[in-house]
């Protein structure tokens, strides 16, 4: 067994030092021209971005306004991302509409901005899993939340003004907990009770 560990000791010290022997001699150049490096295995990244305009879009619709969602664009890069104008739609006898106050961003949004997650049909399209904010109308069977209720959930699509979910995948919001820290819990608590 000692026999095998100093192998991989000295493979390991081999290694290192042909690593550091190959930044050393590629750092500098490249320092001079890029102030933010990442190395990633034995390639260096640099940050190649552009300064962006920066614009403030006021998304505070009232429950008559015509409502928006984020979408994809054709490129399939974060810059394509729009917000679009979107009918409201009405709720199903189990559903409930939501007015989003905030939404948790998942790895599984990024996948889908750059056309990465492997889905069928459409539903690649709708960014946002996971929401917090209130309840502004209710299906005819619903009876365990009412409209006014502030609650969190799972509600697929929900980058947008409104959502619209099961009224099974929401629960009451706990007053300790703001609309930003809420949207946080629904996925990550499923997926630890579930694994």
């Amino acid at each position: 067994a000692s026999d095998v560990y100093k192998r991989q000791a000295l493979k390991h010290s081999v290694l290192k030092r042909a690593y550091n022997l190959w930044w050393g001699f590629f750092r500098g150049p490249i320092e001079k021209e890029n102030k933010n490096l990442c190395i990633v295995g034995l390639f260096i990244e640099a940050e190649r971005l552009s300064e962006v305009r920066k614009t403030r879009i006021n998304v505070n619709t009232s429950v008559d306004e015509t409502a928006f969602h984020l979408t994809i664009g054709e490129s399939n890069v974060f810059n394509a991302l729009s917000l679009k104008e979107s009918d409201r739609a009405s709720v199903a006898p189990h559903q409930v509409e939501i007015k989003v106050h905030a939404a948790g961003l998942n790895f599984r949004d990024v996948l889908k901005t750059l056309g990465l997650y492997p889905m069928d049909g459409d539903d690649y399209l709708l960014l946002g899993d996971e929401c917090a904010g209130v309840v502004v109308a209710v299906g005819k069977a619903v009876t365990s939340i009412k409209v006014g209720d502030e609650v969190m959930g799972l509600a697929q699509g929900c980058f947008g003004s409104y959502a619209y979910t099961r009224a099974e995948f929401v629960v009451r919001k706990p007053k300790q907990l703001t609309f930003s820290e809420a949207a946080t819990i629904p996925v990550v608590f499923l997926t630890a009770y579930y694994c």
